[in-house]
Order: C-alpha cells, then structure tokens, then sequence
C-alpha cells in the first residue's frame, strides 16, 4: 500500500475548491497518444463507454464522452465517503459514532446488511462496508445520518456539475469527467487533511469484489477505486499508484445486453492506461 501522505502534485490547482469547470483540472494537457491509445484498446463501441483519464504528476490526460450523463450505479458512494469525511474533519459526525439501522434503510443488492436491521453499526464500519462490499444498506444508513441534500451540495461545491444522488426513484447521474474530478481532488489532498485523505484511501484500497481496473495493472501497483453495476452498467474508477507516479482511471459502460464485455473494457482500457505511463508517456 502506497504511503497516505498526500505529495504535491504538477497539475494547476486553484486556491481553495472553487467550483471551476471539471474541464480546467482533469483537461490540464490533452494527449492524442493516450487517446489513441484508449480508443484502439476499446473492445466495445465508444459509444458505449464514457472514459477520462489524467495523470496528475504530469498532466497528460484524454476523454472519450467524458461529460456524457452516465448512470453511476455504486459510484456515488464515493462522494458519500468524501461528504462524510467533510462533516468529521468539521466535527459534525465521529468515526465511533453508532448508527441504528432502521427499516427505511434496508436495500436489495450487494451488502451484508440487510438482515441486521434494528442492530447498530459504526460509522467506521458503515463507511468500510459501503466501500469494500458495496453494502446499500450501509450506504443508506449513512445517507440518512449526513444528509443526501449535503452529500449534492458538496459535490457541486467541489465542481461535479453533472453529478446527482437521489433517494427516491429519479435516476442518479455523473459523467467520467465529474468522477475524475473528484478523484483528483482526493489524490492531490484538495478535500481533506492528511489524516483524512490518507483515511479514504485506504477504504478504497479494499479489496472489491468487482475489481475490474485492479486486473487491468501488475499486482503489485496500489488502487484506490470504487466499481459499480447495475442492469448492463458497469462502471470503474480510481486513482493508481503507477511506476511514473498517480493517475485517475474512469470507465463508465453501458455495454447492452453483454455486460460482461463492458467488464472486459474496463480491464483492456486500464491495462493500456498503465503500458501507456509506464512507457513514459
């Protein structure tokens, strides 16, 4: 695992976390070789997939529909996680805080949750289980304790226009280019203090059952990311600790009816990413 602290990165950054368009930090220095890199390594059509990809030691970065409205599936967890740290750098919420699951938190899908409502559960281990294992239910229990209008509020706060997590039946949006906005911001220190950062990425170094962009590397670089899935959507995205230093990996798929090859995408775009880098590119 990569050290936590939190060393200076060369891509420009503004003063404080000014709501600037996600083009101005994750566009810094477009690279057609990347790009035609990526597009040759697709195996689905474009059309398909929304990526953006940046290198934030030098710059280098490119997009294929990066700011193409994307259904996030389990990619808003993420900025669950970063709200949620927001409000205990702020002292708004502890780590050892307890939560109660109450009914209105129980979710289908991927968890260990869901048979545990009306048992307490801590922030700390919500936060480890809404990232590691993907748990709705925990990531319920934790909306509701911090609030979703806080969790959008942040977000456009932080520059991610196009990104909304909602609670009721309205579909949930990103794009690529929010998500590697976001990531940016956690991999150059920009959302939080060093204990913090150096807190979110471990739990996003967890070992995932959906690892996609994890396959796409050597075993021995460090990945920081959050999948997601749902219906024909799989999604990936993450920043890796790469030989030439860290870069921001997303992929966004909707590759209908074969999912599983929107899964391969994901690991062929990650695999030439990193051949790419390490190359020095």
């Amino acid at each position: 695992m990569p050290p936590t602290s939190v060393p200076p990165t060369s891509v420009p950054l503004v003063v404080g976390v000014s709501p600037v368009t996600t083009r101005d930090l994750i566009l810094p220095r477009s690279d057609a070789a990347l790009l035609d890199a990526i597009e040759t390594s697709l195996p689905i059509d474009r059309n398909a997939a929304s990526i953006a990809v940046v290198h934030l030691e030098t710059g280098a970065s490119a997009t294929v529909n990066g700011d193409r409205i994307a259904v996030p599936a389990s990619l808003y967890k993420v900025g669950v996680l970063v709200e949620a740290f927001r409000q205990i750098e702020a002292g708004l919420l502890r780590l050892d805080e307890t939560l109660r699951l109450l009914p209105i938190d129980w979710a289908p899908g991927a968890g260990i949750l869901q048979g545990r409502i009306g048992t307490q559960v801590t922030i700390t281990d919500a936060l480890r289980l809404m990232i590691g294992i993907s748990d709705n239910t925990a990531a319920h229990a934790i909306v509701r304790r911090i609030g979703v209008d806080r969790v959008n509020a942040n977000n456009q706060r932080l520059g991610l226009s196009n990104t909304r997590y909602y609670i009721d039946d309205r579909p949930d949006t990103t794009t690529a280019a929010d998500m590697a906005r976001l990531l940016s911001l956690l991999a150059t220190g920009r959302l939080a203090g060093v204990e913090a950062t150096g807190q979110m990425l471990d739990l996003l170094q967890q070992v995932q059952p959906a690892a996609w962009l994890p396959r796409g590397v050597p075993p021995t670089i460090a990945v920081a990311h959050k999948s997601g899935q749902l219906d024909a959507v799989r999604n990936d995205a993450g920043i890796v600790f790469g030989p030439t230093g860290r870069y921001v990996v997303v992929v966004l798929t909707d590759n209908r009816p074969n999912a599983m090859k929107g899964e391969n995408a994901i690991v062929q775009v990650a695999r030439s990413v990193h051949a790419y880098f390490a190359a020095g590119g």
